[in-house]
């Protein structure tokens, strides 16, 4: 059996919290652990990241890749972003400060959600989650509303400090 392990969020986590899975492939276990340059780096738009496994598992996988494209610019902003630490403090930082705009606006008007360190936030919509997408777009904020367990959620990514305060007091507004 193997065991794939999608890591795309682990940077977002202080060092010393950081377990990742990438130890047990050192170990020959059949791991496939897999990272993206898209969420703490802030590459999405590039489309890149990669798996680290046993090579005989790399091998098999690679005949399923297709004709992904990677482009060099990609490959470059990948490799100089790669291990930059003062970056993702940085970004842990600001992201930090965002997010608790939005938790703290939460907190506030009780509604449980699921706690997260990451770039994103999820908890139950409170009215009608279409009515909360539209008025949400006139007002200039693109969130999502997921139906989960036979109800509509609220999915927003973190953005800026100043855009999180416009987002909360615009939630606020389409809510009320």
């Amino acid at each position: 059996m193997t065991v794939y392990a999608d890591e795309a969020y682990l940077e977002f986590l202080e060092p010393s919290q950081q377990r990742s899975l990438v130890e047990l492939v050192r170990k020959d276990v059949n791991v496939v652990v897999s990272r993206t340059f898209s969420k703490i780096y802030g590459l999405a738009g590039l489309r890149i990241g990669y798996i680290i496994a046993r090579p005989e598992l790399i091998r098999r996988i690679a005949k399923y890749a297709g004709d992904i494209p990677l482009s060099q610019p990609a490959i470059a902003a990948a490799r100089a972003s790669l291990g930059d630490e003062p970056f993702m403090k940085l970004v842990r930082t600001k992201n930090a400060e965002a997010r608790a705009v939005l938790t703290g606006y939460l907190d506030q008007h009780k509604v449980g959600y699921g706690k997260t360190v990451t770039n994103f936030a999820f908890w139950p919509a409170p009215r009608d989650g279409k009515m909360i997408l539209s008025k949400m777009e006139e007002k200039g904020y693109l969130m999502r509303i997921w139906d989960y367990q036979q109800r509509e959620w609220c999915r927003v990514s973190i953005g800026t400090l100043d855009e999180m305060k416009g987002f909360v007091k615009a939630f606020d507004e389409v809510t009320a």
